[in-house]
């Protein structure tokens, strides 16, 4: 089963219409499929962006190139939407040092699990058991305290997250996919 990976709202319809438009001309196969992209439509207000109405298309993890869709989504005006019940492990580390979604750690991770991930069945497997268990990992760790928190994410970037984005940019994919899933286990174990 699909799972929703990111949220963007557009302050107006018309904006909303010219990303959805723009997303069928050059992504038609995701369009038609809601394991993919879905158009919610008008959503009502938008307390995140102080906005009294707002529209909204959301990205599933089936997306074939998620960061592709962003990117159209920002083009017509879109802002990432965060809920704050859902918090993945890099996302959150990479908050801690101030980064925005769109950083280069966060688009290389996302891009890794987009296309070295999605080659294996296997591996689709472990991408979605982390979808289970990533927030959970996130809110154990961030019910702790903030300098907790801070100082948590910060250790699991200097022990893992760095060697694994070091590793990526060295195209070295089954060493990054090694390196997180080690991460995620050793998480798991302390905080679940």
């Amino acid at each position: 089963m699909a799972e929703l990976r990111s949220r963007y709202v557009f302050r107006t319809e018309s904006d909303y219409e010219e990303a959805r438009d723009h997303l069928y001309r050059e992504m038609y196969s995701d369009y038609s499929n809601s394991n993919c992209l879905y158009f919610y439509g008008y959503w009502g207000s938008c307390s995140q962006f102080n906005w009294e109405q707002c529209w909204r298309i959301d990205i599933y993890s089936d997306c074939s190139d998620a960061p592709h869709a962003a990117d159209i989504m920002k083009e017509h005006g879109g802002k990432y939407y965060k809920e704050d019940c859902v918090c993945f492990i890099t996302t959150a580390v990479c908050g801690t040092f101030g980064k925005p979604d769109n950083c280069d750690e966060l688009t290389a991770f996302r891009k890794f699990r987009d296309t070295f991930m999605s080659k294996d069945d296997e591996m689709m497997k472990e991408v979605s058991r982390y979808y289970d268990v990533a927030p959970k990992i996130c809110d154990a760790i961030e019910k702790r305290g903030k300098e907790y928190s801070q100082n948590t994410y910060t250790w699991i970037w200097n022990t893992f997250l760095s060697e694994a984005y070091d590793a990526l940019n060295k195209k070295e994919f089954e060493k990054a996919h090694e390196i997180y899933k080690e991460m995620v286990l050793k998480l798991e174990k302390t905080y679940l």
